[in-house]
C-alpha cells in the first residue's frame, strides 16, 4: 500500500489530488507541530482493527491449553486437539484474506461456522448424532408417504 505525504496547506490547495491519494492507499498529512494524521478508507482501518484484534487472540488460543484459552474462544473447549488444531488454522488463514481483501466477512463466516459445530458436539446427544459410529443395522429402508 503506497503512502503519499501532504502539508497540511495542502489539505485546502490539493485536497482532491489528497483524496485521491487516500483512495488509492495512504494519505499522511503533516500538522505544523509534526502530528501525522493518516487518511485512508474505511474498509482498511477495519480490516486492520479485525486482524490486530483476532491475530492476538488466535496466537493465545495456539499456545495455550483449553483451561487457558481467551474468553472469546473458549467454545475450543469443545474439540479434540485435532480438530481444535484444523479450527485454528482455518480461522488464521481465513484473518489474512482479511488483510488482503479487506474484507472481514470470510473471517466472520469461518469463526461462525466453526462455533455452530462446537455449540453442537458440546451436547451429548449431539455429539453421538454428529460423531458416534455408524453401523449398516443403521440403516433402513424408508416406506413412500401416504
Amino acid at each position: 500500500m503506497s503512502t503519499r505525504i501532504f502539508g497540511a496547506t495542502d489539505l485546502k490547495t490539493r485536497r482532491t489530488e489528497l483524496l485521491g491519494a487516500a483512495l488509492k492507499g495512504r494519505a499522511l498529512v503533516r500538522a505544523v507541530d509534526g502530528t501525522a494524521l493518516v487518511l485512508t478508507r474505511l474498509a482498511a482501518v477495519e480490516a486492520s482493527d479485525c486482524v490486530a484484534t483476532w491475530a492476538l487472540r488466535l496466537h493465545r488460543a495456539m499456545s495455550s491449553t483449553p483451561t487457558a484459552l481467551p474468553a472469546e474462544l473458549e467454545w475450543l473447549d469443545a474439540f479434540d486437539a485435532q480438530d481444535r488444531a484444523e479450527c485454528l488454522s482455518e480461522l488464521w488463514t481465513a484473518l489474512t484474506q482479511v488483510l488482503v481483501e479487506e474484507d472481514r466477512t470470510p473471517f466472520d463466516e469461518a469463526m461462525r461456522g466453526w462455533r455452530t459445530t462446537a455449540e453442537a458436539i458440546a451436547d451429548p446427544t449431539r455429539r453421538e448424532v454428529l460423531l458416534g459410529a455408524v453401523a449398516a443395522e443403521d440403516f433402513v429402508p424408508a416406506a413412500r408417504p401416504e
